[in-house]
């Protein structure tokens, strides 16, 4: 199942975990919430104020894709 989602992933920045999750759920897999212990890292990269906005559109191509079909060979039952 997980190359499938792969196969059906369109983006690669961000919101590639949400793309992998809405497939994952038009397949109808379960998904299980997973605790994990964050730590802050000096240097890191990622910027609100720069990525922010490039999230939102990535969330935004994702709604665009599943509502389009782009997705569609992740439905229940097709092979």
């Amino acid at each position: 199942q997980c190359r499938r989602i792969f196969e059906l992933q369109r983006l690669e920045r961000f919101a590639f975990d949400v793309e992998i999750l809405l497939i994952a759920h038009q397949l109808g897999l379960q998904t299980d919430e997973v605790p994990v212990v964050w730590r802050h890292a000096e240097g890191s990269t990622l910027n609100f104020f720069r990525d922010g906005p490039k999230m939102l559109w990535d969330l935004l191509k994702i709604r665009c894709y599943a509502l389009s079909g782009k997705y569609s060979s992740a439905e229940k039952g097709s092979s």
